[in-house]
């Protein structure tokens, strides 16, 4: 636990600083952070969220995401993609379907 919010901010900036030099572990890539609806919370979450070196993906570009190889360079060092975090922001509309009886 964090004595303020600043105090937290500061513990993720400091995780931002450790990805941008040391990148994320292949296995875990793309590491997605999927955010539900835009409410106080979502947005609260986003704000953290943006301390973080990422990009936002439209949730159907998700599955080309995935399908994408690991983009690992001839010279083995890996590209940006490890040195991000993904996210995705998913309204009600994507979220809920209307059943008609």
């Amino acid at each position: 636990m964090y004595s303020s919010l600043a105090a937290a901010k500061a513990a993720v900036i400091s995780v931002d600083e450790e990805i941008a030099s040391q990148g994320l572990p292949l296995g875990i890539c793309p590491l997605v952070f999927v955010f539900t609806g835009t409410g106080n919370v979502s947005l609260g979450a986003q704000e953290i969220f943006k301390l973080l070196p990422h990009t936002f993906v439209e949730p159907s570009n998700l599955p080309e995401l995935f399908a994408k190889d690991k983009r690992i360079s001839q010279n083995g060092k890996s590209t940006k993609r490890v040195y991000q975090l993904y996210g995705c922001i998913i309204t009600s509309p994507r979220i809920f379907k209307v059943i008609t009886t």
